[in-house]
């Protein structure tokens, strides 16, 4: 199924069509935890702990590491800069969508209040995690340090991650620069998207993007890796979420701040994913597969638009404000509004300048 060449070069349906349900997914969950939906039962564990988890972020952060190997400006110079873009723009956002809340603890004073508010401002989301590890391949590509180095560098980080979970040093500014690499999660300070954590994801992103580029038959390729990472994972939920064991358990920092097993899990559900996507995709026509790269163009934009929507309508407005309790699936339908609506900002003045 390999060759020695690069054949298959250009773009890949199923990768961005796994990418765009990743967003998707990621706003249901973002809507149901901000809405303050029951998350310990039923749909909202099932979008929570499954859809929302295992094929939400994993199969961004993996995609991004495919990406990388189909960008056409890949050098170390370049990434650097988009990881220092990915970092500003992260904890703009942060304070972005927090706006309406910091005018709230000003004016009620309330500490309780305040250590949540500085908690999200500093928060370590998923543009702060690619922007630093934009940053660390940037540097590793800058020593020559080859795929093998990275991969084996990548597993050590993870198996270290894993042990570091829930770390508070007690001190906000030792709490504050380590946040990007450890999982933190202090009084003040938590970081969800940890570098040692959830690397790993980007290198075999890259792998997996290296491997498709020299496959002569995708058609085969996904035929054999569909069914037997579905079993895989679908054999390992099973056995977890009865028995509630590592990232199905209530502790959500086994998922955040997750270890290589629970990662590794999460690779089956990506593999799932993309391969499921290359068979979505043969039916579509030209202008269903335009409009899905149209969104694609615009995840990073619509992931912004998102959350500051979800932040001052759904928590803001709809909870705190009116203090309106919506069952699951009215919040769902929510996050469908969320989307769409997200969707349509990032295509419109300023954000649609954003250059990132």
């Amino acid at each position: 199924m390999f060759s020695k060449e690069e054949i298959n070069t250009g773009r890949q349906m199923s990768v961005d069509i796994a990418k765009m349900f990743s967003i998707f997914f990621m706003v249901a969950i973002h809507t149901l935890e901000e809405g303050e939906a029951d998350l310990s039962q039923g749909i909202g564990y099932f979008v929570d702990s499954i859809v929302g988890a295992q094929f939400g972020a994993p199969v961004f952060m993996a995609c991004m590491g495919i990406g990388m190997t189909y960008s056409r400006r890949n050098d170390a110079a370049t990434m650097a800069r988009r990881g220092w873009k990915l970092i500003a723009a992260g904890y703009l956002l942060n304070l972005a969508r927090m706006l309406p809340f910091i005018f709230v603890w000003f004016s009620t004073r309330d500490a309780e209040y305040g250590r949540w508010v500085v908690q999200e401002l500093f928060d370590v989301d998923i543009l702060q995690f690619a922007g630093v590890a934009f940053l660390l391949l940037a540097l590793l590509k800058r020593l020559g340090v080859n795929m093998w180095w990275t991969a084996l560098l990548a597993l050590l980080m993870s198996l270290s991650g894993g042990l570091l979970r829930g770390v508070d040093t007690g001190h906000f500014a030792l709490n504050l620069i380590l946040s990007p690499f450890v999982g933190i999660y202090g009084e003040t300070l938590k970081s969800d998207f940890p570098l040692l954590n959830w690397f790993l994801f980007v290198v075999l992103g890259y792998a997996i993007g290296k491997l498709i580029r020299r496959c002569n038959n995708l058609d085969k390729l996904f035929a054999c890796t569909l069914p037997i990472a579905a079993v895989l994972y679908l054999a390992y939920i099973h056995y977890a979420i009865p028995n509630g064991v590592k990232m199905f358990g209530e502790d959500e920092l086994f998922f955040y701040h997750m270890d290589t097993c629970d990662l590794l899990v999460c690779m089956t559900a990506v593999l799932v994913s993309i391969s499921l996507s290359h068979f979505c995709a043969k039916p579509l026509g030209e202008s269903v597969k335009h409009a899905i790269m149209r969104i694609c163009s615009d995840l990073t934009k619509i992931y912004i638009a998102q959350w500051i929507i979800i932040k001052w309508f759904v928590r803001g407005l709809m909870v705190d404000c009116f203090g309106l309790t919506l069952t699951t699936w009215q919040l769902l339908g929510v996050s469908g509004v969320v989307l769409l609506l997200s969707i349509l900002w990032a295509r419109v003045k300023p954000l649609s300048q954003l250059k990132i």
